[in-house]
């Protein structure tokens, strides 16, 4: 028999065992794909697969380093926010990757409407950890206090070397 799969090809059974299923942004586009009479069903597998993939992603925790802000949001919207629909999944996630001051802050938006709440948590956390001015200010002051780096010290000059990028990354951000 044929089975039809959400990238709309046709494989025989014989060949079932050769099929690997495409990554959670082509099986969108196939449940785009779908003909309407099908789509709230589609719709519900699409959101389920997205929903198990961002389970088993790791992420690193936010622990309010100003520094490490930009880094984990843009982690948080490619690994979770563009597999979970629901504010509410969303907003789990975000509480859940966070420690220390940051994740006090926002867990009260658990308590407002999904929606709502996960947009307030994410302002809080951008206002007091995304100001690039601040984050620039910080990268000065970590420059100012580097310890010097000997000739010779390989790991040294690459750490240096590292921090330096960083800083013109930042510079060069939306």
């Amino acid at each position: 028999g044929k089975c039809n799969y959400p990238d709309r090809q046709t494989y025989s059974k014989e060949d079932e065992h050769d099929v690997q299923w495409k990554k959670s942004n082509e099986l969108d586009h196939g449940c785009r794909n779908m003909p309407t009479s099908n789509m709230g069903i589609a719709e519900a597998i699409c959101s389920l697969v997205k929903q198990q993939s961002a389970a088993d992603v790791d992420l690193d925790v936010f622990d309010d380093n100003p520094l490490e802000y930009n880094y984990f949001m843009s982690l948080f919207h490619e690994l979770v926010e563009k597999r979970i629909d629901d504010p509410q999944g969303r907003l789990t996630r975000l509480i859940k990757y966070t420690k220390g001051d940051a994740k006090e802050m926002i867990k009260h938006c658990v308590q407002q409407h999904p929606t709502v709440g996960y947009k307030n948590a994410k302002d809080l956390l951008r206002q007091k950890y995304g100001n690039p001015y601040s984050i620039m200010g910080m990268y000065r002051q970590e420059i100012k206090n580097w310890p010097q780096v000997k000739n010779g010290d390989g790991d040294g000059f690459q750490k240096f070397l590292n921090f330096l990028v960083k800083c013109e990354s930042l510079t060069q951000s939306k």
